[in-house]
C-alpha cells in the first residue's frame, strides 16, 4: 500500500476552509517510510449547510439522543453526546455548530455551548 500525500499549499487551503491538519507518524505506525501530513477526520462531525432548516437539524439531534444506545462507536456502548460537541483531540470541533444544534444541545443540558 502506498499513501498519497498532500502538498502544503493544498493543506493550507483546506485548513482555511475549516479542515484540520493531521499526521500519521512513524512513532505510531512504524511501518511508514516517513511521517505523512494529512487531514484529520476524527470525531463525530455531522456536517450540514448553514441554511439547513432548523427543524431538520433539531430532528437529527433528537434522533441522536433517542438512538444513542444503538449507534456503534469504538469507545463503548453508548454514544457520548457530551463528547460530540467538545473540542477534544479525539473529537475535534473544526467548524461551528449550526445555530439550531447549538440551541438543541444547550436545552438538552450539555455544557459550554
Amino acid at each position: 500500500m502506498r499513501f498519497l500525500t498532500f502538498e502544503d499549499e493544498t493543506l493550507f487551503r483546506l485548513e482555511a476552509q475549516g479542515y484540520r491538519r493531521g499526521q500519521l507518524t512513524r512513532a505510531r505506525f512504524p511501518e511508514l517510510d516517513a511521517d505523512i501530513d494529512t487531514l484529520d477526520f476524527s470525531g463525530f462531525m455531522i456536517y450540514t449547510r448553514t441554511d439547513a432548516p432548523d427543524a431538520l437539524v433539531e430532528s437529527v439531534c433528537a434522533a441522536l439522543v433517542s438512538r444513542r444506545g444503538s449507534i456503534a462507536w469504538q469507545g463503548g456502548d453508548e454514544l457520548p453526546l457530551e463528547h460530540m460537541i467538545a473540542d477534544a483531540i479525539d473529537a475535534p470541533l473544526a467548524v461551528p455548530l449550526h445555530p439550531a444544534a447549538r440551541r438543541f444541545w444547550s436545552e438538552y443540558g450539555l455544557p459550554d455551548l
